[in-house]
C-alpha cells in the first residue's frame, strides 16, 4: 500500500500534528499544502534537484513556481461553483498573487527554499512517528528506490544536457552577430580612413562625422557584445561543470557499487548462492545512457572550444576552464569503457589441465560507442595471484607473462542486440 505523504501526516497525534502546522505560515500557506497535495508531492524530484544557494538554478526554479501558481489557480477555477469552498479559492487566489509579488520574478529560489523546508520537516515528523510505531508503510513519491533514484538522476542529466545544447546554439547566434557587427565596424573605420586622406570639402566633412558617429555607436555596441558572449561562455562552462560534476557522482554509484554488487553476487553464485542474471542487463541500460549523455556533453565542451578558436576573447584576468573540463570528461568516458569490460560468465573456479572450458565477456557501451564497427581481439591468459595484484597496482603487464598455457585463447567480440 502508497500512501501520500499529506495524507500520513494528517494521521500525527495532536502534538506532531501541530508541529506540522507551525511548519506553514504565510509564506506557504497550509491551504496550498492540502488542495495541491499530490501535485506537489509529484514534483519531489524537481524540489530535491534545484539548490536554493545556487543562482544559476534561478531559471529552473522560476519555471517550477510558475507551474505552481498556474496549478494554484486552476484548483480555485474549479472550484468557482462549489459555495462551501468559497474561502478556500479565497485563500488559493491570495496565495497565487504572493507568490507572483513576492518570489516569481523577484526571487524564486527563495520559494523553493521554503517548500523543501517544510516537506523535509514534515517527512522527518512523519518518519520518526512511523519508526516508534515500526511502520513499514512509504509514499512512493518520497521514498525512491535505489534504481528509480538512478533513472530519476539519468533524466535530470538528459535535461541538462539539452539544456546546454540549446545554450551553445544561442552563442553560437551571438557569435555569428558579433562577427557580422566587427565586420561592419572595420568596414566603417577603412571608409574613415579613405576619407581622412581626401580633399577637406563640406560634403567629405560632413560624410566624416557621419561615420564618426556611426563608428562610436558601433564600438559602443561591439564592447556589449563582447560582454554578452563572455558571459554567456562563462554561464555555459559552468553549467556543463555542473553537469561533469553530476556525471562523476552517479558513474561511481553504478560502477563502484551496483557493477561491483553484481560481481559479488557472481562470485557467491559459484559457491551455490541464486545470482539474479538480468540484473545486469539494468546495470547496461544504465552504462549506455551515461556513455550517451558523456559523449554529448563531450562534443558540446569541443565545440565551445572550437568557438573560443574562432574568436579568442577572454576576461580579464579570468581563467580558460574548458581544457579542464575536457579533460574532466574524457577521463570519465574511458573509465566508462574500462570498467564496464566484464566477465559475463565465469569459467569453473576449479579447473584440471587438459580440460574445455568457456568464458563469456561484455562491454556493457559497446553497443552506443559502435564498437562494432571495428570489433577487438580480446584475449584470455592464465596469471599468478601475484601477477594479478601486480596488474592492479600499474595496470600493464609484460608481454608474454603468463603462469599457464590455453589453446583458442583469442576470439573477435561480436555484437548482440541485448549486449556486447
Amino acid at each position: 500500500v502508497t500512501m501520500s505523504l499529506w495524507n500520513r501526516a494528517q494521521q500525527l497525534p495532536p502534538d506532531a500534528l501541530r508541529q506540522v502546522q507551525n511548519v506553514y505560515g504565510e509564506q506557504f500557506p497550509i491551504e496550498v499544502r492540502h488542495y495541491l497535495a499530490g501535485w506537489i508531492e509529484d514534483k519531489m524530484p524537481q524540489w530535491n534537484e534545484i539548490d536554493p544557494e545556487n543562482v544559476s538554478h534561478s531559471q529552473y526554479a522560476h519555471t517550477l513556481v510558475s507551474q505552481l501558481i498556474q496549478e494554484m489557480e486552476n484548483k480555485a477555477l474549479s472550484y468557482g461553483n462549489n459555495e462551501d469552498l468559497f474561502l478556500v479559492r479565497m485563500r488559493l487566489d491570495e496565495a497565487a498573487t504572493s507568490f507572483k509579488t513576492r518570489y516569481l520574478n523577484n526571487n524564486p529560489l527563495a520559494l523553493v527554499g521554503i517548500i523543501r523546508e517544510c516537506l523535509k520537516t514534515e517527512l522527518h515528523l512523519v518518519q520518526q512517528h512511523e519508526n516508534m510505531l515500526g511502520a513499514v508503510v512509504q509514499p512512493a513519491s518520497m521514498t525512491i528506490e535505489p534504481c528509480a533514484e538512478i533513472v530519476s538522476e539519468l533524466d535530470i542529466l538528459l535535461r541538462r544536457t539539452r539544456e546546454t545544447a540549446d545554450e551553445l546554439r544561442h552563442l553560437e547566434q551571438e557569435q555569428e552577430s558579433f562577427a557580422l557587427q566587427y565586420h561592419d565596424c572595420a568596414k566603417i573605420n577603412a571608409h574613415l580612413s579613405h576619407i581622412q586622406g581626401q580633399e577637406r570639402t563640406q560634403q567629405n566633412r560632413e560624410l566624416e562625422q557621419s561615420l564618426r558617429r556611426r563608428k562610436d555607436v558601433g564600438e559602443q555596441q561591439l564592447a556589449q557584445k563582447v560582454s554578452g558572449l563572455l558571459q554567456r561562455r562563462m554561464d555555459l562552462a559552468e553549467k556543463h561543470k555542473g553537469t561533469i560534476d553530476r556525471l562523476n557522482n552517479l558513474q561511481q554509484r553504478i560502477l563502484d557499487e551496483e557493477l561491483i554488487n553484481w560481481k559479488r553476487e557472481q562470485q557467491m553464485a559459484g559457491n551455490g548462492k541464486p545470482f539474479n542474471q538480468n540484473k545486469l542487463d539494468q546495470i547496461q541500460d544504465w552504462c549506455e545512457a551515461l556513455a550517451e549523455i558523456i559523449w554529448l556533453n563531450r562534443f558540446q565542451i569541443k565545440e565551445c572550444e572550437r568557438h573560443q578558436t574562432k574568436i579568442p576573447i577572454t576576461p580579464p584576468g579570468g581563467v580558460d576552464m574548458l581544457p579542464t573540463l575536457n579533460s574532466h570528461i574524457t577521463r570519465l568516458l574511458s573509465s566508462l569503457v574500462t570498467s564496464t569490460f566484464i566477465i559475463e560468465k565465469q569459467p569453473p573456479q576449479v579447473m584440471k589441465t587438459n580440460t574445455r572450458f568457456t568464458a563469456t565477456v561484455r562491454l556493457l557501451v559497446g553497443g552506443k560507442l559502435n564498437v562494432n564497427m571495428t570489433p577487438p581481439q580480446v584475449r584470455v591468459s592464465i596469471i599468478s595471484e601475484a601477477q594479478a595484484n601486480a596488474l592492479l597496482k600499474n595496470d600493464q603487464m609484460n608481454k608474454g607473462e603468463q603462469s599457464g598455457e590455453i589453446l583458442n585463447n583469442t576470439g573477435t567480440m561480436e555484437y548482440h542486440q541485448v549486449g556486447m
